[in-house]
C-alpha cells in the first residue's frame, strides 16, 4: 500500500524536495504516464510547490489466463439388429451436433428404427457382446457403470463376455456401413416331450430374428406334422454348439466356435456330465439345416 501526505508550502516547501513513499532506492522513480503496470511509488515537491506523483514500473502485463480445457465429447446411435454403434464426436465441448448426426447416418444405413444413445465426454465408452449377440456398455470413468455391463451381459454364461469395443469421446467419426447388420440364427424343435423327434430345425444368416425364428419354428412344423415347436435359442454373429450327454441333448451359443466348445464343456462340467460336442452352425452362414442328436457324433 502506498502512503501520500501532503507537504506545507512556504520557504521550507521552496527550500526542500520531499520524496514519500515506499520504492527502494534500487528502483528508478519517474514522472507517471499511466502506461499499463506501473505503480505509484512517492511523491515529488517541485519548488513552489508543485507536487508530482512518481512511479516506478510494475510487472508486465499477464496474459489473461487460457480456459479450462473442456475436454472431447460425442454422442453415439444404435439398432438392435447392429453388431456397430454410430459415433460423431471430437468436439470440444457438450453443446454439439453429434447426437443428431450420428442418429441420421444409423438410420441411413438401417433404413430406420435406430435409437440415440446420447452423449458422453472425457471418457472411453467401453462395450461387451455375449452369445446371443447382445451388446451391453459402460463408460471409464464409471467403475460401477463397466462392471454392470459385464454382469448383465454375462448373466447366467458360463464365460465371461469379451470386450469388442473401447471407443473414446475423440472418436471423429464412426460410421459402419452394411456389414453392421448382424446376421441371425435360431434353432427350434418340438416342444414337449410328445411327438419330439430328437432334432434341431436351423434357420441362419437372417436379417432379423424374427425372420430366423419363424423359418426355425415352420421347418420344424412341417417336419412333425404339425407339431408345435419352439426355439430353443438363437445367436446374432455368433455359433451354436450341438451336444449331447447319456440324459439329454441340448445347444450352447457363443461369439466364437472356440468359445461354444469351451462354453459348452464348461456346461457339462457344471451339471458333472460326460458330454460329445457335435456339430457347429455359423450364424452367418445363410440356409436351413437340421441336425440329429441322434446321429451326429453321439448315436446311442
Amino acid at each position: 500500500m502506498i502512503s501520500f501526505r501532503k507537504v506545507a508550502t512556504g520557504l521550507l516547501a521552496a527550500a526542500l524536495t520531499t520524496l514519500i513513499g515506499v520504492a527502494s532506492p534500487a528502483q528508478a522513480q519517474y514522472p507517471c504516464t499511466g502506461a499499463p503496470g506501473e505503480q505509484m511509488a512517492a511523491v515529488k515537491t517541485e519548488p513552489g510547490g508543485a507536487t508530482v506523483p512518481l512511479c516506478i514500473p510494475g510487472a508486465s502485463p499477464q496474459e489473461a489466463p487460457a480456459p479450462a480445457p473442456q475436454g472431447t465429447h460425442a454422442a453415439f446411435a444404435f439398432h438392435v439388429d447392429a453388431s456397430d454403434f454410430w459415433i460423431d464426436g471430437n468436439y470440444t465441448g457438450p453443446g454439439h451436433a453429434g447426437e443428431r448426426i450420428s442418429l441420421e447416418q444409423c438410420n441411413r444405413v438401417m433404413g430406420g428404427g435406430c435409437v440415440s444413445g446420447g452423449g458422453w465426454g472425457n471418457a472411453a465408452m467401453v462395450v461387451y457382446r455375449n452369445g446371443r449377440g447382445e451388446l451391453f456398455w459402460g463408460w471409464s470413468y464409471d467403475k460401477a457403470s463397466v462392471n454392470k455391463a459385464q454382469t448383465d451381459c454375462r448373466a447366467n454364461a458360463i464365460l465371461p463376455c469379451e470386450q469388442v469395443l473401447k471407443l473414446g469421446s475423440s472418436t471423429r467419426e464412426r460410421f459402419p456401413g452394411a456389414e453392421a447388420r448382424k446376421r441371425y440364427l435360431a434353432g427350434a424343435w418340438v416342444k414337449g416331450a410328445e411327438g419330439y423327434d430328437g432334432k434341431l430345425y436351423i434357420a441362419s444368416g437372417e436379417p432379423t430374428y424374427a425372420a430366423a425364428a419363424d423359418k426355425a419354428i415352420n421347418a420344424c412344423r412341417a417336419a412333425t406334422g404339425g407339431r408345435e415347436c419352439a426355439v430353443i435359442d438363437y445367436t446374432a454373429d455368433g455359433v451354436l454348439q450341438a451336444y449331447r450327454s447319456a440324459d439329454e441333448q441340448g445347444v450352447v451359443v457363443e461369439t466364437t466356435s472356440a468359445r461354444a466348445a469351451k462354453a459348452t464343456q464348461g456346461v457339462c462340467k457344471k451339471a458333472k456330465v460326460k458330454c460329445t460336442l457335435q456339430a457347429q452352425y455359423d450364424a452367418r452362414r445363410p440356409g436351413q439345416f437340421v441336425h440329429d442328436f441322434k446321429s451326429a457324433g453321439g448315436g446311442e
